[in-house]
């Protein structure tokens, strides 16, 4: 029981970036298979790491089973779990302001690792997280969730994902606000990630008029799990 609490209670930002760049992966990679398998290299990179015999290695181990577990999978797959609510999948035209979205006039290695850089950069928003648990090292937890929001949310909309960076902006607030008041990182990452994504669903369905009006029913992104796009 312990454990649990630890896990629920600690106000570290960890639990949301487990959330929201699993997400980025998603929305290129639509195989949930393919998703928890990644999870769990990069899970087991970070054992790998803990054993290393350097100053504060031990920090990238799990502090028990049920962190690797809730903070980790579970997190990651509530992030899929918004993409798919909030069909994130299928992107509109690109935005002026999406600098780094591929498009027609771009070149065919950028069409093809464009994704790849967009996850990798995604993560390394949450590089001021990982930097403030260095020995001798302090950044406020306050910078940590804003540096990793702005960052992150700043790369969807140059890469052109403007509903998922809505969703996230709105997402990350609401969570940083939460946990600096009261910690439970975990507990509201899940909690606000899950409603909002029931809201998305409800809007989407039942209450946007273009929707409404729409006779030809959307494709669902769910129905090709089996394929990956890149």
């Amino acid at each position: 029981m312990s454990d649990w609490i630890i896990v629920f209670s600690d106000p570290d930002p960890w639990p949301l970036v487990h959330v929201f760049v699993p997400a980025i992966l998603s929305i290129y990679c639509k195989n949930i298979w393919i998703l928890i398998s990644i999870i769990y290299l990069f899970e087991s990179l970070e054992f790998l790491v803990s054993q290393l015999p350097l100053s504060g290695a031990d920090y990238w181990g799990e502090i028990s089973p049920i962190d690797a577990m809730v903070s980790d999978i579970v997190m990651g797959l509530i992030g899929y779990a918004a993409v798919v609510a909030t069909n994130s999948f299928k992107q509109g035209p690109k935005p002026k302001y999406a600098c780094l979205k591929p498009d027609k006039n771009s070149t065919n290695a950028w069409r093809t690792v464009a994704p790849y850089i967009h996850v990798l950069l995604s993560s390394g928003a949450s590089s001021i997280v990982a930097l403030s648990h260095l020995d001798g090292v302090f950044i406020s937890i306050e910078w940590q969730f804003i540096s990793f929001g702005i960052f992150y949310v700043l790369l969807a909309l140059a890469f052109g994902h403007t509903k998922w960076a809505i969703f996230s902006v709105l997402n990350i607030s609401l969570i940083t606000l939460a946990s600096l008041l009261t910690q439970h990182t975990a507990l509201y990452s899940a909690g606000i990630v899950l409603f909002t994504s029931a809201g998305s669903i409800v809007y989407r369905n039942y209450l946007n008029p273009k929707q409404l009006s729409n006779t030809v029913p959307e494709t669902n992104p769910l129905i090709k799990r089996d394929i990956i796009e890149f």
